[in-house]
This record gives structure tokens, sequence and C-alpha cells, in this order.
């Protein structure tokens, strides 16, 4: 997989290696005049080569920067999804009184053994943390931040519509009749693989929507199952991830009462995922940790269609500014964060290098992530081996690293010994 690494709102890119099932996509990337049109934007031969032969590469944005103004979303914007969280809170505490009795949808900022901060790269001068998104309430992973927000703001945007809701109210009603009856009639849709899928469903199941999750051919079968579980309708497709997106915005086009939540396009989704920013603004005070120019704020982040990371990023800059360095990582065989900022049209890490990860994290004392996750630990490691290290060396021996994890809690236990026993068998080849 790649490691697409951002500085600024707008990322900087690192690729690692990939899975070598997915090799025809990589090749068609680059066929004919896709090829061509690419080769044009992007402007660097070295990099559209690896782009194109799906191989490890590092790109550091040469237009990274703090630049906030002028963007469709403001500062207000963010202000006010931290407010809708607020409003929320009561109804995800009826909801979830075991999972979130506070109502909040909030993880963790735990610090990583030394020992394992020094073994991924980072100087004596840095201090490491992982992000715990792993473990947030209800779905256990960062989707719920974009998912569970946009269910309920579909509710709330419903019950405002029809004069049964006002923004002064105690949003526990929304679990009760009358609106609880209206929002029975309702129904929210979502292409996913897996995890924006279970949040979407799992929020609309607790409200009593109706809800219809269609994923991908690689969609884990355990996650179907929960999600069928909890009455909510699954539709397999067998085609790739961007196949499902498309065919279940299209049915949802169908349906004047179905609203498709777009992991693509959808502004209250990014919202959502911006508003962690004044989390970890908050943890960090907390914890009396300084962030500044002598101490930055540096952000690793796993990327896949690049909603959460980018709202995440988003929000970050908002909080901190220039003191804030954020690095996405996302798979080779689909770098479509990578593409889209070196070419600027905007519209592609070794598999087995993921569970090394896992299993170094494990035997530290840290919790279990999802594989996919484990991709922003190699961030500090691939940064100092790169061809354009000297940009980035100082940065790695000090400040904050703060390692989001964005899945994992959920996984079966089966499933984990396996991840990590094959993470294990990997480092015991390399010793």
């Amino acid at each position: 997989k790649i490691g697409a690494f951002s500085r600024g709102p707008s990322p900087s890119v690192l690729l690692f290696g990939a899975m070598a099932s997915e090799a025809p996509a990589a090749k068609r990337l680059c066929k004919g005049s896709v090829e061509d049109a690419l080769r044009r934007a992007v402007g660097d031969e070295a990099l559209l080569d690896d782009l194109c032969r799906a191989r490890p590469a590092v790109w550091l944005n040469p237009r990274h920067g703090s630049v906030l103004e002028g963007l469709p979303l403001s500062a207000h914007d963010l202000a006010e999804a931290q407010r809708r969280w607020e409003r929320l809170a009561p109804l995800i505490a009826r909801l979830f009184p075991a999972e979130a009795p506070a109502g909040r949808i909030a993880s963790a900022l735990e610090e990583m053994p030394a020992g394992l901060s020094t073994a991924l790269g980072l100087g004596a001068g840095a201090r490491a943390f992982v992000k715990c998104d792993s473990h947030l309430p209800v779905c256990a992973s960062v989707k719920a931040r974009g998912g569970l927000f946009e269910v309920f703001c579909r509710a709330e945007d419903v019950c405002i519509e029809r004069g049964l809701l006002s923004k002064q109210d105690d949003y526990s009603k929304l679990a009760s009749e009358p609106l609880a009856r209206v929002l029975a009639e309702e129904e929210v849709a979502v292409g996913s693989t897996g995890n924006l899928g279970m949040a979407v469903g799992l929020a609309a199941a607790a409200l009593g929507m109706k809800a219809t999750i269609h994923m991908s051919a690689d969609a884990k079968a355990w996650k179907k199952h929960l999600l069928r579980s909890r009455g909510v309708t699954v539709v397999q497709h067998q085609g790739l991830y961007c196949e499902a997106v498309e065919q279940g915005r299209q049915a949802a086009e169908a349906n004047p009462r179905c609203h498709f939540v777009d992991d693509e396009t959808s502004r209250t989704l990014f919202l959502g995922y911006s508003a962690a920013a004044k989390e970890i603004e908050g943890q960090l005070k907390e914890q009396g940790i300084e962030v500044s120019k002598e101490h930055p704020l540096v952000v690793y982040i796993p990327c896949g269609v690049g909603g959460a990371p980018g709202g995440i990023c988003w929000g970050l800059k908002h909080c901190f500014g220039e003191l804030v360095h954020v690095f996405f990582g996302e798979p080779t065989h689909a770098p479509c964060v990578t593409v889209g900022l070196a070419s600027g049209l905007h519209d592609a890490v070794s598999v087995q290098e993921l569970f090394t990860n896992l299993a170094l994290l494990l035997d530290a004392g840290c919790r279990f992530m999802e594989p996919s996750c484990c991709a922003g630990l190699s961030g500090p490691s691939r940064l100092r081996a790169a061809a354009c290290a000297g940009q980035t060396a100082d940065l790695l021996g000090r400040g904050t690293h703060v390692f989001w994890a964005t899945g994992g809690a959920l996984v079966p236990e089966a499933e984990r010994t396996a991840f990590y026993e094959r993470g294990r068998a990997s480092l015991q080849k390399q010793r």
C-alpha cells in the first residue's frame, strides 16, 4: 500500500508496497490517454513511474501550507459542527448508554512506550502517541465520527423541517414518539467496504430508521453479519468499492425518502470528522503537552478515499495552523489522493509490513488496531529513508507525533490472533 503523507490542508505523499492480487487496478490506472494526461499534469517522471508500477515512494507536497481562507468551509462551520455534536449528546447517551454514557463519540490519546517510538524511527526528543479511534464508541472506527454524525444530522433536519424539533430541545426526544414514528419512515443508504457502513447502519438501526449498506466484495463477513443482526439491509456487489458507491447512489436517488451518505462529497460527513481536532487539542492541553514551533505536532493518518483524514487535517489546521504537520498513508494500488494532489486534478505499504507493525505495537503493550491502521506507523522510517529525508529529519527528532488508529475494537478474536501471528512470524524472519 501507499503512504500519502500530508503537510497542511494540501497533503504530501509516501508510497509503500502492495497486494499482488490488486495489480490489475494499477495497470488500468496508467493505460493510454490516462497515463498521458497524468504525465502532463504530475510533471514528476520518477513519481509517475512509481505510481504506474505500484512501487513504494515518498511525495512531499511542494504546495503544502496552512492557507484556509477562501475554502468552501470555514472556522464557522467547524464551530457549528462542534455545537451540533453537543446538541446530539443527549440522544447518543440515550441510544448507547453502555458505550457512550456521556453522549460523546471520543477516544483516548495514549502515549507509546519509548522503545516502540525509537523502533518506528523517531528521535530521542520526540514523544509518540496513539489516537485510539480504533476503540471509539458504537462501531470502533474513525468512521463513527462521520457516519453517526451524518445519520443523526439527517434525523435532526427531518424533524426540524416538520416542526417537531427545535435546536433548543433536549435531543433525546428524537428516540421517542411521535418523532421516532416519523424517522421510521426515513431511510439512509451508503456505499462502503465496511467501517462507514457499520457506522451508518448501526446509527440508523438505533434510531429505528431503515438502512441499506451497499458493500463491495472485499467487505469482511463479520461486519455484514453484525449489520444484518441489527436489521440493516446489506447488499453485496461483486465489483470494486467505487462501483458499490455508484450503485448505492443510483438506488437512493430512486427513493425520495432515502438519504444517501456520500463518502466522496458529503460536507456533513467531512465536518463530523473535523471536530476530532478540537478533541485532540483539549487532550494535549490536559496532558500539558506544548505545541509550538520548537515542539511541533505531527499526525499520521491512514487514507482510503480521503474523507476522514481530509476532515481531520482541515480541523487540525484550524486549531494549530503551521504548528501541525499531517501525513496521509494510502495504498499503492489505489493512489487516488496522491494522484489528485500531485496532478492538481483532484476528480494510488507492503501488506506484510502492516502485520509486522501490528506485532510491534501489541508486543509493546499498546491496544489492538486493524492492520490497515498500521500504515501510519511506517511513516517516520519511510520519511527518514526517502530521498527527500533532508526536509523531514529535523521534524522526526522532536515534537509530539500522533498515530491515528482508525479501527479495530470490534474485530473478532480469531482474526486478531491470525493477524498477530502473521506479524510475529515476519519479525522472527527479520531477526
